[in-house]
């Protein structure tokens, strides 16, 4: 096997950045309006013809209810618990249980008008029309705050005691009942035009919900304790038990029918309550779970979200039936309708979307994500200016043009594609993700349309292509310890290779044609020869190898383990120990600097990363990186690397001339993965938590390498616009190992490449171009 000649002292004409790299741009990917992780409330201003929704997130999103799209988000910098509108002034308030505030919109500008500060822990709200106050129930502080909806100024407080857990009203008998549920539980009833107490009722077991009949002005409590709903009529002191199904939690009233709603989680059904009678008239089936209720008097329709079962029930109560079953989001705890247009909102907690429902049909007519999708994983098709972004949550991926920085399409999948491999040659991108039964899609990215779609095998890891082996695909699978084998030209599995236990990472070796697996529970690597697709060695490393990394110069493989801190750097050729690097620092991502034959160990618990000499072996030493490193790349024409740190919202760039920080780039919130598109020296960053790609932008200037004199590197061919071929074929690959352009004899046009460091290989032959401007 030919390996590369010895090292000569030679001063290189080399690529460095200019000053510094910058934030170009933002790309949304899908959707912009983010920032509300679960919706849990919302308010309708007739006025403006919008919906305000709130939920734990800083954000309060505004909806159209004609389209079901999201037109804003307005920053209230807490979670909000509850909300509610004051149509005459068109102010929204929203309750920040977290933050004992509440927050004033003004609906006419969107924006904040003020924060007030309110008693301890918020948790629900009652607007009173007639005087224009707001009462505010402050659970831990026992209390009732008021606020005169003119001055938006606290106006008084009422003392309830015990812990306020609900607001209901009956507006013409000027009367406010709170639920409060702090041992023994009771209902309090407060005068509205005094705002003082007049009595209190004891409940006793465990309420949860109160709502008040305005056509006979008696008080219904949920009691779940003792599956029954406790009626308080008026004038009376007594609390008449009314037996309902399992664990009673919501409740809902229709006065112009004398009928109150009883959603009975435990059993799945809705018990009708007659408001004359006070007994139950009627037993509804629901979905699993029932846990919320509403009722649209526009277009008579009630509603009752079922938890467990991923839906919402729609009720006409003119018969006491179901309309339909909506099949809605994951983990629904909440319904709102909107008056007027017989459509009402499902809060999806579990899925972070809201569910429009058409009331009339009981059919679902839109969806709407609040949190936004999270960007898992993205990669870059230089040949066609394309990058494309996969999700985690999402069963699509996004293309992007990398040249307006604007997407162009997205791409259905059947599972979310959080593992992308790009096969520029061949003009196809490998999508697989992550779960028990992985899934591989295989993409045209000509036509950027799905090819086929084929199992993978149990918990696909990562993902890494020969190019000299019919272009085949290798996906390991930790779950069942071995690398599935795709032909790239047939796109058709023609074998596995068994690993060891737990293969966790892949690197490929251009040179020898050598796929080398870490395999995390073994404490080893095997090494893999593509042509015959047989393992040829297994070598034994440090204690949990989680990372690989490949110096296509040198041809050293390094492997990093997680548990005794150690990096194992390995001969491709011979499938060798050379050296064992101690670390103080666990190793989890690596990053080769080819330029200068160094190693960038990066240490996602400490933050920081250590720098190693690969001529030596040794640890030149340590430097802090930002909060919680996520994934890293070596560019070896700007030569730097760039790590990005997911909590911090930025990227640590480490310029490869001193290996130090030179400078820090902010991005999306929540970056996870990067890819370079080489042409114009643009840097695509998946920001998970920001629905979106950051762009960073470099500059390349031409200057001296003095450092350079000292590394083991062999003499390289120097090339502008023209390459004179002297063999019968060969292949042309760059720094990181990819195949950019097959050799013929005589002159090729390398006009279109980037500047930068390549290799040529030439059957078992192999030297270095370095490609000037």
């Amino acid at each position: 096997m030919h390996r590369i000649s010895p090292p000569v002292l030679l001063l290189l004409l080399s690529f460095s950045p200019l000053p510094a790299q910058w934030l170009e741009t933002t790309i949304l990917v899908p959707d912009s309006l983010v920032g509300l992780d679960v919706p849990t409330c919302a308010a309708w201003d007739p006025a403006g013809d919008r919906v305000y929704v709130g939920g734990i997130g800083r954000y309060v999103h505004v909806l159209d209810p004609v389209t079901h799209t999201k037109l804003l988000r307005i920053p209230v910098h807490l979670d909000t618990r509850v909300i509610c509108c004051d149509t005459a002034r068109r102010h929204v308030y929203c309750a920040h249980a977290s933050g004992d505030a509440v927050s004033v919109i003004d609906a006419a500008s969107s924006r904040v008008l003020l924060t007030l500060a309110v008693g301890d822990y918020p948790i629900d709200v009652y607007l009173d029309h007639a005087r224009g106050r707001l009462y505010v129930a402050n659970r831990r502080g026992g209390d009732i705050t008021i606020i005169d909806c003119a001055t938006i100024r606290p106006v008084g407080l009422i003392r309830i005691g015990g812990a306020p857990a609900a607001l209901a009203a009956d507006p013409s008998a000027r009367r406010l009942f709170c639920l409060q549920t702090d041992v023994p539980a009771s209902i309090v009833a407060v005068d509205l035009d005094a705002d003082s107490v007049l009595a209190e009722y004891t409940v006793g077991g465990s309420p949860k919900a109160l709502c008040v009949n305005p056509r006979t002005g008696k008080v219904y409590c949920a009691d779940a304790e003792r599956d029954v709903v406790l009626v308080l009529s008026p004038g009376s002191d007594t609390l008449v038990p009314i037996p309902v199904g399992a664990q009673p939690v919501a409740l809902c009233c229709d006065p112009d029918s004398n009928t109150v709603f009883c959603a009975d989680f435990n059993s799945a059904t809705i018990s009708v309550i007659d408001g004359d009678a006070d007994s139950v008239v009627a037993t509804i089936p629901s979905g699993g779970g029932p846990n919320a209720l509403a009722f649209d008097p526009t277009v008579r329709r009630v509603y009752c979200s079922d938890f467990w079962s991923d839906e919402v029930t729609v009720v006409d109560p003119s018969g006491d039936s179901v309309i339909g079953h909506v099949q809605v989001g994951d983990a629904p705890e909440g319904v709102f309708p909107v008056m007027g247009h017989g459509t009402a909102y499902s809060f999806n907690s579990g899925s972070s979307d809201l569910t429009a429902i058409d009331g009339l049909s009981a059919t679902r007519v839109g969806c709407i994500a609040t949190r936004g999708r999270r960007p898992s994983a993205v990669c870059c098709d230089g040949h066609r200016g394309k990058v494309y972004v996969g999700y985690d949550d999402w069963n699509a991926l996004s293309v992007l043009d990398a040249r307006t920085m604007t997407v162009s399409t997205h791409i259905p999948l059947d599972h979310p594609a959080v593992l992308l491999i790009c096969n520029e040659p061949l003009g196809k991108l490998y999508c697989a993700n992550e779960h028990y039964l992985g899934r591989i899609t295989v993409v045209d990215t000509d036509a950027d349309t799905v090819i086929r779609t084929f199992n993978a095998g149990r918990h696909p890891s990562a993902m890494a292509i020969s190019q000299f082996s019919a272009f085949r695909l290798y996906c390991s699978n930790s779950g069942e310890d071995n690398i599935l084998v795709i032909d790239g030209y047939t796109d058709s599995v023609v074998g596995s290779v068994l690993t060891d236990l737990g293969p966790t990472d892949l690197a490929w070796h251009w040179a020898t044609d050598r796929l080398f697996t870490a395999n995390t529970e073994a404490d080893n690597v095997t090494v893999t020869n593509c042509a015959l697709d047989s393992v040829i060695a297994t070598v034994a490393v440090g204690e949990e190898p989680v990372a690989l990394a490949v110096n296509n110069i040198t041809g050293i493989v390094y492997c990093a383990s997680r548990e005794d801190m150690t990096i194992t750097a390995l001969d491709a050729w011979g499938c060798t120990v050379v050296a064992v690097i101690e670390l103080e620092t666990r190793p989890d991502l690596l990053a080769c600097n080819v330029r200068t034959n160094h190693l960038y160990s990066i240490s996602t618990s400490d933050n920081s990363y250590a720098v190693i000499d690969c001529a030596t072996h040794t640890v030149d030493r340590e430097w802090s990186l930002g909060p919680e490193p996520s994934a890293v790349i070596y560019d070896s024409l700007c030569n730097k690397a760039y790590c990005l740190n997911r909590a911090s919202r930025t990227v640590s760039v480490i310029d490869g001339r001193d290996h130090r920080v030179g400078g820090t780039v902010e991005v999306g919130s929540g970056p996870v993965d990067i890819a370079l598109f080489p042409a114009q020296r643009r840097y695509f960053v998946a920001n998970s938590l920001g629905s979106s790609v950051s762009v960073i932008r470099d500059v390349i200037g031409l200057e001296q390498y003095p450092s350079c004199e000292r590394r083991p590197f062999p003499s390289p061919q120097f090339v502008r616009d023209m390459l004179r071929f002297e063999g019968r074929t060969g292949r042309l690959y760059d720094a990181a190992g990819r195949l950019v352009r097959v050799l013929r004899p005589g002159p090729n046009d390398i006009s279109t490449l980037s500047p930068g460091v390549y290799c040529i290989r030439e059957a078992k032959q192999t030297s270095r171009l370095l490609v000037c401007r």
